[in-house]
């Protein structure tokens, strides 16, 4: 019986960390606004002080407003899954869609955010054709010359 509590325990925890955390649906969704806005300070106020660090305000203006530019607003932003402590978003813009993922700290300020395209994850894999190569006729032959002068 105890055995059984403790499976029931740990596919519980893995079930739940499937499912996307409410402060970081909270975050997406203020970002979301605040992107489709144009408030690209606003964006930089949410990041924390390593990532406003590494990218400055203007930076962050720059790169946000060329993502804009080539991508256009944001007309959907939907959880994906989880990856180590990042959640990652389906998020589609006018011009195409994009995977961003997130990261929040213990205060939940961005301390990590990555744009980069879309992986679609239900493809099928393909495999090496394994199919022997068959020639276009039969027995034996030989070459006399090979075409080269």
């Amino acid at each position: 019986m105890r055995q059984l509590i403790i499976i029931l325990g740990i596919l519980f925890t893995f079930s739940a960390q499937a499912q996307e955390q409410e402060n970081y649906k909270v975050a997406a969704e203020k970002f979301f606004a605040l992107y489709n806005a144009k408030n690209y300070a606003g964006i930089y106020e949410m990041f924390d002080a390593p990532m406003q660090q590494a990218l400055p305000e203007e930076k962050t203006k720059d790169f946000l407003s060329g993502l804009n530019d080539q991508l256009g607003l944001m007309t959907d932003m939907s959880f994906l899954k989880i990856k180590n402590a990042e959640h990652i978003y389906e998020t589609s813009f006018t011009n195409g869609i994009m995977d961003i993922l997130l990261y929040l700290n213990p205060e939940n300020k961005i301390g990590g955010l990555y744009v980069s395209p879309h992986k679609h994850e239900d493809l099928p894999k393909l495999e090496r054709n394994s199919t022997d190569m068959i020639l276009p006729f039969n027995g034996e032959w030989t070459v006399f010359w090979g075409g080269t002068t």
